[in-house]
């Protein structure tokens, strides 16, 4: 059975045009989903770093597994979507608008 995913703007959560752009800075990679006008936003503000930058090879980062902290984080929050009614896919990264949502509604 074939499964849509639909991503959401991570920033103001709209539909249209979305696409996942990875960012990386110092030792930090992250996937954050984009609509095409946060994608040019990014664009315009990373533009005078690529220019003045040099290429560098392409790397992939080594993928491993979350901690066993990190996975029972995620399945908490999995579940916590679950029940306020929020869509998040069972497996990968969950959408940043439900994780800051889960983090508010945790500190109250």
């Amino acid at each position: 059975m074939a499964r849509e995913v639909i991503l959401r703007d991570d920033l103001d959560g709209s539909l249209e045009d979305v696409e996942t752009v990875i960012i990386s800075h110092g030792r930090r990679t992250v996937e954050v989903d984009l609509s095409q006008a946060n994608r040019d936003k990014l664009a315009e503000l990373l533009a005078p770093y690529f220019q003045a930058g040099r290429r560098t090879a392409r790397t992939t980062p080594a993928r491993s597994r979350p901690s066993r902290a990190t996975a029972a984080r995620n399945r908490a929050i999995r579940e916590w979507a679950a029940r306020t009614g929020l869509d998040v896919p069972a497996r990968g990264p969950i959408p940043a608008h439900v994780v800051s949502q889960y983090e508010d509604e945790v500190r109250q």
